[in-house]
């Protein structure tokens, strides 16, 4: 069947009847019109075929009627249900698309009545989102205050969106004295501030953290932070913001500097010792540190020694003596003995060795001492060659005195 578009101009009172007639009945104007002409030039009603904008609009229609009843449905499992406030938000968002129906067709009053009803149903999830969202938040905010460091968020502009309870009692501020500003509006206390914005925009720009120390102005003083800059991605993927979560290590800091000292006193005696001292790996026998004096007394450089082990410039040793002296130091943890170590041009100096088993950069090693005893060596030859040489004078004066008492 082939259509004709025509066009009509009603009278004003004709097209308000038309109008109100349509309401009644549910029917789009254009079919009314095309049934009165029908009728009055004897065409049946049979013959007419439904047009596009009835069907459309009688889809339409089934359209609202269902998202009415979804609609109605979601509220009532919401009101019925314990749910978080991520799922509520989503069927918020579900209500509220249900709720753009309403712009399908004015004019029916079965549409106004779904409209209303739409209206008033997100009004009331939206209300439970907010107050399941500032629920979360209250519970949120207490496990951050938990963490003893400073957290804030910085906006796209620079602007201070959160900080935890925690950052503002060790500030001296409460929390509205941030919130919406910018560093500078807060003059918040922390050196370099240009160095730390300039961070904060790598990474908003590059999407990477960035991990640094600042020194902040507190109210116990001046402390020393350490502290992450980490993106918050936005639905797009990109970074719409920064957290700052940052922890006081001063304590540590100081600790650090003590140990430092202590190494380098440590470091002084090690290296201005008259003994020769060297650290062996308890299970390789290599050397993993050694004095200067030792380095020095047995004619190689540091680095020399260092590829060596201790059985390398140890003289031999009787193997059962050995294992004695082992299986002593195992149980006791420190020996001493007397040895001989052998120098790199091959001459041998005499040693009193003082083992005993510590712990060094995270490992058990032999603290080994060695006290060079040569001088004390010929020091005794010659004390016993004097010891010798006096026994045989005296006993040549013993003989003497003797001969002179026969004489007489």
């Amino acid at each position: 069947m082939i259509s004709k578009v025509m066009k009509f101009h009603f009278p004003e009172e004709l097209t308000q009847v038309i109008e109100e007639r349509a309401k009644v009945t549910n029917k789009s104007q254009d079919t009314l019109v095309v049934e009165a002409l029908a009728t009055a030039f004897g065409l049946p009603l049979s013959s007419l075929e439904p047009t596009a904008s009835e069907i459309v609009s009688q889809q339409l229609q089934d359209i609202v009627e269902q998202a009415t009843t979804l609609s109605h449905q979601l509220v009532e499992f919401c009101q019925e249900t314990d749910l978080d406030s991520s799922t509520l938000r989503c069927l918020a968002f579900l209500v509220q698309a249900v709720e753009s129906f309403k712009i399908l067709g004015n004019s029916h009053a079965a549409e106004a009545k779904t409209s209303l009803l739409v209206r008033n149903q997100p009004q009331e999830l939206r209300t439970t989102v907010k107050r399941e969202d500032n629920q979360g938040a209250k519970i949120l905010d207490q496990i951050i205050s938990t963490f003893p460091g400073l957290i804030f968020v910085l906006d796209r502009m620079g602007r201070f969106t959160y900080i935890n309870s925690f950052g503002t009692h060790v500030l001296g501020f409460e929390r509205n004295h941030f919130v919406g500003k910018t560093f500078a509006q807060v003059n918040f206390p922390i050196e370099s501030r240009e160095q730390f914005l300039e961070q904060y925009q790598s990474v908003l720009t590059t999407g990477q953290f960035l991990k640094k120390e600042f020194n902040l102005a507190t109210i116990q003083g001046n402390r020393n932070y350490e502290y992450v800059l980490n993106p918050i991605k936005g639905s797009d993927r990109h970074p719409n913001a920064v957290v700052c979560i940052a922890r006081d290590i001063t304590e540590y800091k100081q600790i650090a500097i003590a140990l430092q000292e202590s190494e380098k006193k440590y470091r002084n005696l090690f290296e201005l010792a008259n003994d020769l001292i060297m650290i062996i790996d308890a299970n390789t026998l290599q050397l993993l540190d050694v004095n200067f004096n030792a380095a020095r007394r047995l004619g190689y450089t540091r680095r020399e020694l260092l590829q060596l082990t201790i059985s390398d410039i140890e003289t031999p040793m009787p193997a059962t003596e050995y294992q004695v002296l082992q299986q002593k130091l195992k149980h006791i943890g420190h020996i001493s003995y007397e040895h001989s170590l052998r120098c790199k041009e091959g001459t041998e100096i005499p040693v009193e060795v003082s083992t005993q088993i510590i712990e060094y950069e995270g490992q058990l090693v032999f603290q080994y001492f060695a006290r060079d005893i040569e001088k004390y060596r010929k020091t005794e030859v010659a004390l016993k060659q004097l010891n010798k040489e006096l026994e045989i004078k005296l006993q040549e004066q013993t003989i003497q005195l003797q001969e002179s008492e026969e004489h007489f």
